[in-house]
């Protein structure tokens, strides 16, 4: 008896052994893959925005070099070397994972940021209020980039049915005038 399953006075409970057997539809184990952070990828696009940032910020100082000019604002500069290297960092870096483009920008963003702001810390003093707002832009702007990375590899794996129907498929004028015909 304890080794048989309850049935109830409808006879077999079919049903009952179907859905233990089979998910429901509502399960999102069934339909998406499980989501984790893959840190390569994270560690990947935080080097590319590193790598932007370095090549961006040494040619600056060489045109300073060459021109002359001491009046160039490095301040703008570098927000503007920040926003480009974010965004081009977390966009390449998310286009590597398939879940959670958003979490993946985000990461990028911050361990973009920290890890400039400890290398800048190192050489020279910084001001601690305007790291956490390089901090909380790099992750916003992360998060920006991580999304339309994430998309655009979607985009191009389901492009084909964007192609729009062929020339053979449209209705002629032809066909028009078969069922009304012009006066």
């Amino acid at each position: 008896m304890e080794g048989e399953k309850k049935r109830n006075f409808y006879g077999d409970n079919y049903l009952d052994e179907y859905f233990e057997d089979n998910p429901s539809y509502r399960d999102n184990a069934k339909w998406m893959p499980e989501a984790k952070i893959d840190y390569a990828a994270v560690i990947f696009g935080a080097g590319t925005a590193l790598v932007i940032t370095l090549i961006c910020l040494v040619m600056a100082a060489l045109w300073t070099q060459a021109v002359g000019s001491a009046v160039l604002d490095f301040s703008f500069l570098v927000d503007i070397t920040l926003v480009v290297a974010v965004l081009i960092g977390s966009w390449r870096g998310c286009m590597r994972v398939k879940t959670m483009g958003l979490a993946h920008g985000a990461l990028i963003g911050l361990v973009y940021s920290v890890t400039g702001i400890l290398l800048l810390a190192v050489l020279l003093p910084i001001n601690w209020f305007g790291a956490l707002q390089t901090v909380l832009m790099a992750v916003g702007l992360g998060g920006l980039g991580g999304v339309i990375g994430f998309n655009y590899k979607l985009s191009k794996q389901s492009s084909t049915w964007r192609k729009g129907p062929t020339r053979s498929t449209q209705p002629s004028e032809d066909e028009y005038d078969d069922y009304f015909p012009r006066a």
